[in-house]
């Protein structure tokens, strides 16, 4: 390779979250494994799709590709960095936030990667891990954004826009209370009899999340009607 890029690199290492997401391809997961590697202190990743093309064997078309899905399903940020006179590509890795939280310096508006109480990832003016507690914290956080993004996957059958859920917060923060309310087993059920329930009759129509929890009461009175019938279906819905 023509240009060697610096990395924060002592092998390779995967978060359970990201090696079992079913959301993400494995050819995703390698990338944000590289990316992250080369994300070092508060800098970002700057390396180019020919960089990239080069590493790991693909086309630079390809590998652009790879880096605007990880955009849209918000494990990664890009933004264009003008300070050296140049226009670089900056790519700031979110799928391992506990690590660039140990690393981050000047949290708070005026940081290099502001994270105050308005930003997609919400952890406050004093979020620097410091003790355990803090940590688990943010794994926890981290847990539930990959846990949101494959539930997001789900209404891909039934809503053919699935693809803007993953930056809307309304509909995000909407999945999420229905996850802490029912857990995730019984929400991925429900979830796929709202889907098999659309176009029936009487069915109330939900192709969100946030018309999932409006619509929450009126689709297990459905079900229950259903079942009435004697019509038995393979999933069962309960908060």
């Amino acid at each position: 390779m023509k240009k060697q890029h610096e990395r924060d690199f002592k092998g390779i290492w995967i978060p359970k979250e990201i090696w079992l997401s079913k959301n993400l391809t494995i050819q995703e997961k390698v990338f944000l494994v590289e990316i992250d590697s080369l994300d070092r202190d508060e800098k970002g990743c700057y390396a180019g799709n020919k960089y990239f093309s080069e590493f790991f064997g693909l086309s630079e078309d390809r590998c652009s590709n790879i880096i605007s899905s990880l955009k849209k399903k918000i494990m990664i940020d890009v933004k264009v960095d003008k300070s050296s006179g140049k226009s670089l590509r900056r790519i700031l890795s979110l799928a391992n936030l506990p690590t660039r939280q140990k690393r981050q310096v000047g949290v708070g508006e005026n940081a290099e990667w502001p994270l105050g109480e308005n930003a997609e990832w919400p952890l406050g003016e004093n979020a620097i891990p410091n003790n355990t507690e803090e940590n688990n914290t943010v794994n926890k956080e981290a847990t539930l954004r990959v846990a949101t993004n494959e539930l997001i996957v789900l209404f891909k059958d039934f809503n053919p826009s699935y693809e803007r859920i993953f930056k809307n917060r309304t509909e995000r923060a909407a999945l999420q209370r229905l996850l802490d309310k029912m857990g995730r087993e019984k929400l991925e059920a429900t979830i796929k009899f709202a889907a098999k329930a659309n176009g029936m009759a009487y069915a109330p129509t939900i192709t969100t999340p946030y018309e999932l929890e409006k619509k929450l009461g009126s689709l297990i009175a459905f079900y229950n009607k259903e079942n009435s019938k004697g019509q038995k279906n393979a999933v069962v819905i309960a908060i």
